[in-house]
């Protein structure tokens, strides 16, 4: 299927692959593609979905995409891949002394809501189970008067809760009245603007880029308001603390261990991508290593970028066409993998760059803080 979704530009959906193609955006570098693509894309696929034949769902771009742009008359396609590695941390006890039991915790409803938030795929979804968490727990702190203003209420509610917790630690600034603030931004910017969809108000779109990164900030720093308050309430303990299990040294020593001493390549080898493959061309076709080079992010979430770029015909002199990529170590096992679903002709091209970000996350105990949409 193709849909023309803006002036000049067009969306193609391809039967049978999990492939969306956009053409004819305006952009300089990658980003400036990255940052317009996906709502595009998203807008095919709304049109897709009203035929009632099949409704899919966008995953997010920055785990996986491929970008095509003009610079300077130079044309350059640029593959990049996100590698998330993840880490559980077990505690073990020695010698013979007696463990007291974990007493159960009382069930609440509020439970219910929390549970589907870690439970979703959607960013959105998991925002709005938090807040209906809190909504809920909050009125067994402070019960709900019918004929309450909603909004008299949920101000009143924080600011008693406030005496149980400190609300100041779950805001992105401090505020001279924290009760006001997370009022301000919980229920009328994130909430309000979440639960209508009327023209002329703010709106939060799902899987628009920049909506999406203000509730992914707010949905954990709520997601930890409400497990601090069921423990103090319902006396329930989430393992591993609201914050989860690894440091943030943890995170950089395994980044750093990880990414040291990678060069990027590729092949034509059309074989799929196993967890198992230990070369990145099982049949043996010739691949091509790139000079890479190794950036350190710090600032945010500490992660590491593997990229490398070439002429393209210098792939060409290799391979007519790219279906794995990946890392090698330098011994020249395989490190990373990434299987291009129908392989990339990239003759049409000028340069080739290629990235792969590295990170780390907690694995099993912890709040979730990813979604696929």
């Amino acid at each position: 299927m193709t849909a023309t979704v803006a002036p000049g530009i067009e969306v193609q959906i391809a039967e049978g692959a999990r492939i969306v193609v956009v053409r004819g955006l305006t952009a300089q570098d990658a980003a400036a593609v990255i940052s317009i693509a996906p709502e595009m894309a998203n807008r095919a696929l709304d049109l897709v979905s009203m035929r009632g034949t099949v409704t899919s769902t966008l995953e997010d771009p920055s785990s996986f995409h491929v970008a095509w742009w003009e610079d300077a008359g130079s044309r350059i396609v640029r593959l990049w891949s996100r590698l998330t590695m993840t880490m559980t941390l077990r505690a073990a006890g020695i010698g013979g002394g007696v463990t007291a039991p974990v007493p159960q915790p009382i069930w609440h409803e509020s439970m219910r809501y929390f549970r589907m938030s870690q439970a979703t795929d959607d960013q959105f979804d998991a925002f709005r189970n938090v807040f209906l968490g809190l909504e809920s727990i909050l009125d067994l702190i402070d019960p709900w008067i019918k004929g309450d203003r909603e909004t008299d209420w949920i101000l009143t509610a924080l600011r008693n809760a406030s005496s149980r917790v400190n609300l100041q630690d779950y805001l992105h600034t401090p505020a001279s009245d924290p009760p006001d603030a997370i009022f301000q931004e919980l229920y009328r910017t994130i909430r309000t603007a979440i639960f209508h969809a009327k023209a002329g108000r703010r709106v939060l779109l799902p899987q628009v880029e920049s909506d999406r990164s203000i509730v992914a900030d707010a949905t954990p720093r709520y997601a930890r308001l409400y497990l601090d308050l069921a423990e103090k309430v319902l006396g329930s303990k989430f393992a591993g603390g609201a914050g989860g299990g690894m440091t943030a040294a943890t995170s950089q020593l395994m980044v750093d261990a990880a990414t040291q001493n990678l060069n990027l390549a590729m092949t034509d080898d059309p074989t799929v991508a196993e967890s198992s493959d230990t070369t990145l061309s099982p049949l043996g076709n010739p691949t091509l290593s790139l000079p890479t080079s190794r950036t350190i992010h710090s600032v945010g979430p500490y992660f590491a970028t593997l990229t490398a770029e070439t002429d393209v015909p210098t792939v060409l002199d290799t391979m007519s066409h790219i279906h794995r990529y990946g890392a090698l170590m330098s011994d020249g096992q395989l490190a990373i993998v990434e299987k291009l679903e129908g392989g990339l002709d990239p003759s049409g091209f000028d340069r080739l760059e290629v990235a792969i970000a590295v990170r780390a996350r907690n694995g099993g105990a912890g709040l979730k803080r990813e979604y696929v949409t």
